[in-house]
């Protein structure tokens, strides 16, 4: 290895201990042995130049903590350790216990564990101590050599052990303390880093100039370089053996939580400085660097990449903080998906070439390894020279060879073969447990990079993981039956090359290509303008096996026939669909749903044999112009697109739009309601009840002289369907309701189908009647106009005594239950949003989201729906608020504002709409709240935009906020101050009034917050005690004049 070995401390021979005196020897060697080791960590990094390289390079600030932790210890987040706890290790194999004893004797030669000691000695000098089990994991690539792993995860669960009793004579009652897991009790994020993941090393590559070199390079012993702090050595003992040996772990080991995070933080330290030195371009995974250097005469070249990157950083917000990772993120690339870098571009690179002697071909280039290790000398950074890959043009890093010439991404021979034999092994066992099924899992996943169609191939893996994860530890279990299947295909696969081009960006080919489906009739497509559509043919479903997932993902499948047909080799197109769970399903590759995977795995055939890229994005289905065709609403027969073969699979299911109906058709589309369960999903449900749930009296079709007029289902299912657009899905929801609770009654009464429709006056007034006084006047009438809204869809005659009927409905109205009757909307003032942030506690993650919710949504005149969801599942980054849409913004004057892009507003659903606050004065300030958010919580530029950290599972999560949420909060924290809870409306208009009485005109409040009509007025006249300064004698009559809107 090249760099500063470790200092060997003496260890002490291992005695027995056999009385007092002994025992008082040996505490005395361990505390002395331990108090050396508090005052100079046992690490081959050097302190000293580790400080003088981070003031020197100015990322001292950045890492501030490292010099003193390679002094004295890494605080790794072991937690106090309250009773001593010891189970046995899990090594059983001769093969184990064998390479266990040599690495024992390794460890205790190099200092690192310090032993070994019986349990009564470690425990005079550490106090109550916890080992975990070790088991022996085999070495990547290394047959016959072996890792210690520590289970620091041990016990899964929490247990209780019974207290030992005291030396008494006395009867003590029986107690119990609890054992957990060390991992259980770390917080994993302590030590957030930046890692090289396959995404950013391709994006990585893209940026290089031509015929760049790589090579790669592994730190030896990577974890083992960080030292332990003192506080951490009494969950880091070590059973050494069965018999009473244990010994002192010093420094960070496989297996803790928090252990790739902690090495990661100080690799990220080291990468600054080599970068902040001129080397690179560089990246990391754990251990492993990959280090790229340019020809010198391309050098300025490389620069101008950088600096473009480094501003692309800037523009974006710079560094995101995910969990335990660090990422910097660039522009959305035209795939939909954001840059990813693990570097921030602030250092340019420079020219080494002269400043040794070096081959001819190093000369070429900016640097070689005696650049880097003049570094790393200096740190005492080790590199494991065996493991080098030479500077050329197909480095293997990340498990893959890249070829950085052709810019392509393989899978090494060598890996292949290993992978085979993994499989090989496992088809030879009946049963397996939780190790060996992620081994597997693992293993196959990575290949999934190169070879994306895989990921569609190992659902049935993860469910069979799914299921040994929640068992007990070691448990076996024999994998589900279609899993052998998916195991063949990946042999088949394996026993070939795999490689694809290096993924990077790339322009997408948007031909305008939808794609829909509606459970209760068929699949439409659209591409350019040109249509084609399919029925569903009745019992398409099966035993429920089929969902309406299903039926998109197969339109999405014939669009893609279309598109590999007639798109070009090598060329990225863009494909539209409004189901979430194909659209975003086809981003991870695969479906949970094992009918719509099976259609992943036939697009992956496709996309491969044709060489064509498919990206999927999401649409709303009220913009989804292939929902027409989808439901029997056709174009034009001059632009129908080609007729395609049907796939096999699919020919019992579907049949071209068409194709004569079937007898089975026939007798399915009888003249009754359908089941609202043939809706396509609930946020259809409201179009789809009005016009399915059809009445026993049909329309007829007559000539002004009465003869009958023929015409075609087709044709009356598209006059229902083009009438039921004239209604908005807002207005379409009341009305679905009020047709459901009139079939209710009428259901309650007896009451055939055929009087139902065309109804009679006098049946209608009855419905009225009875249900005024249930619920709100105006939510009646709504109920009404939902009855006449299904008859006019339908063609069916409405007649009604409207004198009878309005009096009716003026009755609902002063009948109205208080229960339903709306509270006075009260004022949010700034004193009133003062009091409630004096509860919020802004270094909680729901507090610090819900106080800059509040402040964003009252400043800028929002309405609450905007800035919050309305359930957990709801969240979607097309149509919620991101921190990916916010932006700094000024005027000419220099005036700052900060923008908020709405994706989708209700008075602009298609486009969307801005809205914006400068910063105030005092503690509701909106820019303080809003960045105190952002620190507490750091959502991701696609996360929702008041996304809070969650703990409530046992990883952190982030959960956006709801309006109910926000709600209750607000309420808690209006009670908790002796205040009366306000309603969410509330926020708007108290912002309306707030910027009124500050003086700014009427047409500027009504325009900037988005006032469509002068609604608000009836808010305003209701709160005398805000109008009241309007009306005094004192007040400034141009000011009156100034403020108010003109009378009409």
């Amino acid at each position: 290895p090249i760099g500063k070995p470790e200092t060997v401390v003496p260890t002490p021979n291992t005695r027995t201990c056999t009385n007092a005196l002994d025992a008082e020897t040996l505490s005395m060697e361990l505390k002395t042995a331990l108090s050396a080791r508090s005052k100079k960590a046992l690490t081959p990094l050097n302190a000293e130049a580790w400080q003088e390289a981070l003031v020197n390079t100015h990322l001292v600030q950045k890492y501030p903590h490292i010099p003193q932790s390679i002094r004295q210890g890494f605080n790794v987040g072991i937690p106090h350790i309250a009773h001593t706890f010891s189970p046995p290790n899990n090594i059983k194999s001769e093969e184990h216990i064998a390479a266990f004893e040599v690495i024992v004797q390794k460890e205790l030669e190099r200092g690192r564990w310090l032993g070994p000691y019986p349990q009564q000695v470690i425990k005079s000098v550490l106090g109550p101590f916890q080992t975990s089990p070790i088991t022996m994991i085999p070495k990547p690539g290394k047959p016959g050599r072996f890792r210690p792993v520590q289970n620091l995860s041990y016990p899964h669960k929490p247990i209780s052990l019974p207290t030992p009793r005291a030396n008494s004579t006395l009867p003590t009652p029986a107690t119990t303390y609890t054992i957990s897991s060390i991992n259980s009790n770390i917080d994993s994020t302590i030590y957030p880093c930046l890692w090289g993941t396959f995404a950013n090393t391709c994006r990585l590559l893209w940026t290089l100039p031509p015929d760049s070199q790589g090579a790669v390079r592994d730190v030896s012993e990577a974890y083992r370089s960080i030292p332990l702090h003192p506080s951490q050595w009494a969950g880091a003992v070590v059973r050494i053996s069965d018999k009473d040996e244990f010994g002192v772990d010093t420094c960070n080991m496989f297996g803790l939580a928090s252990a790739g995070g902690v090495f990661g933080n100080v690799a990220d330290a080291g990468l600054d400085i080599f970068r902040a030195h001129g080397l690179g371009p560089v990246s990391k995974w754990v251990d492993d660097h990959i280090w790229i250097r340019v020809l010198t005469k391309y050098l300025e070249r490389a620069n101008e990449t950088r600096r473009l990157l480094r501003e692309r950083i800037a523009e974006a917000g710079s560094l995101l903080h995910v969990k335990g990772r660090l990422l910097y993120s660039g522009y959305s690339l035209p795939d939909g998906k954001a840059e990813e870098f693990d570097d921030n571009f602030l250092s340019l690179l420079s020219d080494f070439s002269s400043h040794s002697p070096r081959s001819e071909e190093d000369s070429l280039y900016t640097y070689n390894f005696e650049d880097i290790n003049r570094i790393s000398v200096m740190l005492g950074y080790v590199w494991e020279t065996e493991k080098d890959i030479p500077f050329g043009f197909s480095p293997v890093y990340f498990g893959f060879e890249w070829n950085l010439q052709t810019m392509m991404v393989s899978v090494p021979i060598g890996k292949r073969e290993k992978y085979l034999s993994t499989i090989e092994t496992w088809r030879k066992r009946a049963s397996h447990d939780q190790e060996e099924a992620s081994s597997l899992y693992g293993k196959l996943m990575h290949v999934s990079y190169v070879m994306p169609a895989g990921r569609a191939h190992l659902t049935e893996l993860e469910k069979f993981l799914s299921i040994l994860n929640a068992a007990s530890p070691h448990a076996r279990y024999r994998p589900p039956k279609r899993l052998p299947s998916d195991l063949t295909w990946w042999i088949n696969r394996l026993s070939n090359p795999i490689s694809r081009s290096v993924p990077g960006p790339t322009e997408l080919i948007d031909h305008n290509a939808y794609s829909d489906a509606s459970g209760g009739f068929g699949i439409g497509l659209l591409v350019r303008g040109y249509w084609r559509a399919y029925r569903l043919l009745p019992g398409w479903r099966g035993n429920n096996e089929r969902d309406i997932g299903w039926a998109e993902a197969v339109g999405f499948w014939l669009l893609a026939i279309i598109i590999t047909e007639h798109g070009t080799r090598g060329q990225h197109y863009k494909v539209y669909g409004d189901n979430e769970g194909v659209v975003e399903g086809w981003w991870n590759g695969r479906s949970r749903n094992r009918p719509t995977n099976n259609v992943f795995k036939h697009i992956h055939q496709l996309v491969e044999e044709s060489g064509i890229q498919l990206h999927t994005r999401y649409i709303p289905t009220d913009r989804n112009p292939a929902d027409d065709p989808s439901r029997g609403i056709y174009g034009p027969k001059h632009l129908l697109l080609p007729k395609i073969p049907i796939p096999t699979e699919l020919r019992n299911l579907i049949v071209d739009y068409d194709t004569p109906y079937t007898k089975a058709e026939r007798s399915a589309n009888h003249p009754h309601r359908n089941h609202p369960g043939e809706t396509k999903s609930n946020r259809r449900e409201p179009k789809d009840r009005l016009v399915l749930w059809k009445p026993y009296t049909q329309r007829t079709f007559r000539d002004l002289r009465g003869r009958p007029i023929e015409v075609s289902d087709n044709d009356l299912t598209r006059i229902q369907l083009v009438t039921s657009n004239a209604y908005a899905d807002s207005t379409l929801q009341s009305y679905a309701t009020g047709l459901l609770i009139f079939h209710v009654f009428c259901d309650q009464r007896k009451l055939p189908e055929v009087q139902r429709a065309p109804a009679s006056s006098n049946l209608i007034s009855l419905w009225l009647a009875n249900i005024a006084g249930t619920y709100s006047g105006s939510a009646i009438k709504n109920f009404l106009y939902g009855v006449r809204a299904w008859h006019i869809i339908h063609g069916i005659s409405w007649e009604m005594n409207d004198a009878e009927i309005d009096t009716i409905l003026k009755a609902a109205f002063r009948l109205t239950p208080d229960s339903s009757k709306r509270k006075k909307r009260m004022p949010y003032t700034v004193t009133f949003m003062e009091m409630l942030l004096e509860d919020l506690k802004l270094d909680n993650p729901l507090d610090a989201a819900v106080a800059a919710c509040l402040t964003t949504t009252f400043y800028s005149g929002a309405r609450l729906g905007e800035f919050t969801v309305p359930k957990l599942s709801d969240f979607h980054q097309a149509k919620h608020v991101t921190p990916f849409h916010v932006r700094a913004d000024q005027d000419r004057n220099g005036f700052k504002v900060t923008v908020f892009r709405i994706p989708r507003t209700k008075s602009a659903p298609l486009d969307g709409e801005d809205v914006f606050w400068a910063k105030q004065n005092g503690t509701t300030d909106p820019e303080a709240l809003l960045q105190n958010h952002f620190r507490v919580n750091t959502p991701s530029q696609h996360q929702h935009l008041f996304a809070y950290r969650s703990n409530e599972t046992t990883r952190s999560t982030h959960k956006p906020l709801t309006k109910r949420r926000f709600l209750e909060r607000i309420a808690a924290a209006a009670k908790a101050k002796g205040l009366d809870p306000l309603q969410g409306h509330g926020i708007r208009i108290s912002s309306t009034l707030e910027y009124l009485l500050r003086g700014m005109p009427f047409e500027a409040v009504k325009a900037t917050f988005r006032w469509k009509s002068d609604a608000f007025l009836v808010y305003l006249r209701k709160h005398a005690e805000i109008m009241a300064p309007y009306m005094q004698p004192e007040l400034h009559h141009q000011f009156i004049q100034y403020t108010l809107p003109p009378v009409r």
